[in-house]
């Protein structure tokens, strides 16, 4: 299956939709491996206002950027019109954004942190003790909206890999908060478990 355009994730704001996707396809990266180059590193984000693109910017990178400097890169580009034009792509866009990280800086920085190790050095206490931290922007979020910001390889996978309403719909908010959908799903298996020693330990 060839990737096309990922989606990284979303936001609504005023009466916009705004997207980061990964602008890389695998015919780029096959064809690069072919010619013994790096394979590019390209980002875009698309404004919308209903079904009318107003916008694209494009930026190339030389490394592959952290989740931090893609969210610092998102957030410039929507609150600052002088720093988005040296990466407009094509139309225009004129309005400006305030848009801060929903999620809370702790929970952030765990997230981070399972994602830079591979899931077979992380342990069961790793996904037990990663918690919201109270409620953030994506606590209250319904599945459609989670749909909107999520990309679609996760969205598939999280929903091939569990089977209750609510708990895809749970690990769908871990993906729209950062977290890798396969570490989504093994977080909410955890919690799954600890619950279920829970009662029954109550039961006896």
């Amino acid at each position: 299956m060839i990737k096309v355009k990922e989606k990284i994730f979303a936001i609504k704001r005023k009466q916009y939709h705004i997207q980061l996707i990964d602008d890389v396809d695998d015919w780029e990266i096959l064809d690069s491996l072919k010619n013994r180059e790096d394979p590019p590193i390209r980002y875009r984000i698309i404004v919308r206002r209903g079904k009318n693109i107003l916008a694209e910017y494009v930026r190339n990178f030389n490394v592959k950027p952290s989740s931090v400097h893609l969210t610092n890169f998102f957030k410039k580009v929507l609150r600052n019109e002088d720093y988005r034009g040296q990466y407009l792509d094509k139309g225009n866009w004129e309005d400006v954004i305030e848009w801060h990280d929903p999620v809370n800086p702790k929970t952030k920085a765990d997230i981070n942190r399972l994602n830079s190790k591979p899931m077979k050095k992380l342990r069961f206490k790793d996904f037990a003790n990663l918690k919201v931290g109270g409620r953030d922007g994506f606590s209250t979020m319904k599945e459609e909206e989670l749909d909107a910001i999520i990309s679609d390889n996760d969205k598939e996978f999280i929903e091939g890999q569990l089977n209750r309403a609510n708990s895809i719909i749970v690990a769908k908010r871990w993906a729209a908060r950062g977290l890798q959908a396969r570490k989504a799903v093994r977080k909410i298996k955890t919690d799954e478990e600890i619950r279920i020693n829970f009662e029954k330990g109550r039961s006896r």
